[in-house]
This record gives structure tokens, sequence and C-alpha cells, in this order.
């Protein structure tokens, strides 16, 4: 990854430096946070820049909100479509086996040919979540896909308390 000060020019570019993933942008590294928007440009996709965002949480390369589609499993199924992935890497196991468990009723609902129950949307909106967006399925302005309000995922609903690690017959272990 290249990260190139949107007012760089071609030659400052040529200055910033990558090394095993810490960035030093030549001359202007700097330890506090800064309000000058720096871009980032890929070796695999020169000329595509892409905005990165720090605010008082932080540095964001990518803050975008959360994918949910659970809506659209109708009209997917219905277009052939037969693999759907839960992307949770960032997430609880909480998170994602909940998810998990909606489309997978999505699923059922849609193959069963049984409209698409609104009470889906409700479950995943009990998630912790950056705010939802059907990503580039439709069209949307460009900040539906992203959060600029803040850099964690956050719940009005529903909280993660504690997993079971042990059940005997006289103790539940957290």
């Amino acid at each position: 990854e290249f990260f190139v000060p949107t007012q760089a020019t071609q030659e400052d570019a040529i200055q910033t430096i990558n090394l095993n993933g810490d960035v030093v942008m030549g001359d202007d590294y700097v330890q506090q946070p800064s309000d000058e928007v720096v871009l980032i440009e890929e070796q695999g996709r020169p000329g595509e820049l892409m905005a990165m965002f720090e605010d008082e949480h932080g540095t964001y390369i990518m803050n975008s909100k959360d994918l949910r589609a659970v809506e659209l499993v109708p009209e997917l199924t219905h277009m052939g479509v037969h693999s759907l992935k839960i992307e949770g890497r960032t997430k609880s196991h909480y998170y994602v086996a909940r998810t998990a468990q909606v489309y997978r009723q999505a699923i059922d609902d849609a193959a069963a040919g049984k409209p698409f129950d609104t009470g889906l949307i409700t479950a995943l909106d009990g998630l912790a979540n950056r705010g939802y967006t059907e990503g580039f399925l439709r069209r949307h302005v460009h900040s539906d896909y992203q959060n600029y309000e803040y850099g964690s995922s956050k719940t009005d609903h529903q909280q993660f308390v504690a997993e079971i690690s042990d059940i005997t017959p006289t103790r539940l272990t957290l």
C-alpha cells in the first residue's frame, strides 16, 4: 500500500515508503494526528485512490458500515444465487452465530416461498453494528456506505455478556 497526501505531486508519491506495513511519509512523518487528508493507492490498482480517515479514536483506512442484505435474500435466491457468506473476522462469535441464524431463516423462508419476515431486520438491528448498508447491491450515495460518526460497533438492544465454556450437572461455567 502507498499513502499519498492529497496535496502531493507525482514526485512526492515516489518518496512514500512502505516497510513491512509501517508507513513512513518522507519528511511529512509526524507523531500527532493530522487533519490532512491522506489517500491510499494499492500497487495492484494504480491510479485508484481511497481516502484514509483519522479522528480521536484512531486511523481508519476504510470505516464502512456493516453489510446487511438479508432483505434481499428472496431476490438473490430467485436470481440463482446459491451461496452466501457471513463475514465476521472483526466481530464476536455471538454476532456471527446470530447473523448466520438470521440468514439461515431468510434462506429457508425464501426456499419455501414464504414472504420476507421483517423481524429478521429487527434481529440484526439488535446486534452491535456500525450502521448497515446494502453495499453495492443497490445504488446509494457515498455517505450511505461509510460511517463517519463513530469507529466502533454500537447497539441499543442487546449486549453480549458471556460465553458458556463448560456445563456439568451442577455447574455452568461462563
